[in-house]
């Protein structure tokens, strides 16, 4: 024990005793041969904290010293930090296992779609034509739960990493609206894009990953809007910090989203009641990767929507301007 409380003292705990009234270090102390071993402490070791503080006795200046048996609190840390491990070490196991399998499915899936594909166009397969885009339709969904998965196991995994790379929003926006127009024909929904001028204009990001998100979007608007409206707009504009940020906009007309749910709206695997899960399908994980996905990028996403009436997703991404010319002159110096 004074071996113990030599160290802490060498060690400046006895200057901050002084200074700060009360100071404690936690020693384990070798057993007699006589002690019996206490619960919890390791074999031939009893681990006791040590407190102590300046004081005054008999106009002399010592230091008052408490010491307490902390075996129990030393066993329970170390079973805590035994289950953190464990857990740990099961989080990646888990992705781990979520990322190959995804990879193992998405490989024939991919070819499967391919074939189809080639199928349809063939000659004489008109009579066909129903079914094959029934199965074609069913195996897009099925991709886009693989993909959902693989993408969610990266995330989680924490390796997922970005691109950056000039691009023009208003082309990223406006392409993959148009591959959604078409979905209108035969539904009674009007599809509006309002675009700003302000996304006419070379930015730094990852243009994948920002269609990913509202693309996600779009598909749960047109999912879940059986009549009505659907809206997406988009501009540039500087916040309260001078920050230029990408901001679009997707809103519907659609069922919405109950007040249970809608604090939820972003955690992964969260539903509807059995009977939606049943008729709209997913996996519950969309939402969710758009918002870890917005995180990544220097954003976030928000929601507000009101049950049976529809509901407006926004999304907030930093964006950082392409300077040609500057690249152009490091460039030529390099």
């Amino acid at each position: 024990m004074a071996s113990a409380f030599r160290r802490a003292a060498g060690g400046g705990q006895a200057a901050q005793a002084a200074q700060s009234a009360i100071a404690s270090f936690t020693v384990a102390a070798p057993l007699e041969a006589a002690d019996a071993q206490p619960p919890g402490g390791e074999a031939g070791q009893r681990f006791l904290q040590v407190t102590y503080a300046p004081a005054r006795y008999c106009d002399d200046e010592v230091l008052f010293c408490a010491v307490q048996d902390c075996n129990a609190q030393q066993a329970l840390q170390e079973q805590l930090r035994s289950a953190q491990q464990a857990t740990e070490a099961m989080m990646r196991v888990r992705a781990a296992f979520f990322a190959a399998m995804s990879h193992e499915i998405r490989t024939p899936l991919n070819a499967l779609l391919g074939n189809l594909e080639l199928l349809a166009r063939s000659a004489g397969m008109e009579a066909c034509a129903p079914r094959l885009k029934v199965l074609d339709t069913a195996a897009e969904s099925l991709r886009r739960i693989v993909n959902d998965v693989l993408d969610f196991s990266k995330i989680d995994a924490g390796k997922l990493r970005l691109v950056n790379e000039p691009f023009r929003p208003i082309d990223a926006v406006e392409s993959l609206a148009l591959t959604y127009a078409p979905m209108v024909a035969g539904r009674a929904i009007r599809f509006h894009l309002y675009l700003s001028p302000s996304l006419d204009v070379e930015v730094i990001g990852d243009r994948t990953r920002l269609v990913q998100v509202f693309n996600n979007l779009l598909n749960n608007a047109f999912k879940f809007t059986a009549s009505g409206r659907i809206t997406v707009s988009g501009d540039i504009r500087q916040d309260e910090l001078g920050t230029q940020r990408l901001v679009c906009r997707v809103s519907d007309s659609g069922i919405g989203t109950p007040p249970s749910l809608l604090a939820r709206a972003f955690q992964p695997f969260v539903q509807g009641d059995a009977v939606s899960a049943s008729r709209y399908g997913g996996t519950g994980l969309g939402l969710s990767i758009c918002a870890r996905l917005c995180e990544l990028m220097g954003g976030n996403i928000a929601v507000d929507s009101v049950q049976d009436v529809g509901s407006a997703f926004t999304v907030s991404i930093r964006q950082r301007r392409w300077n040609r010319r500057r690249r152009s002159i490091r460039g030529a110096a390099m």
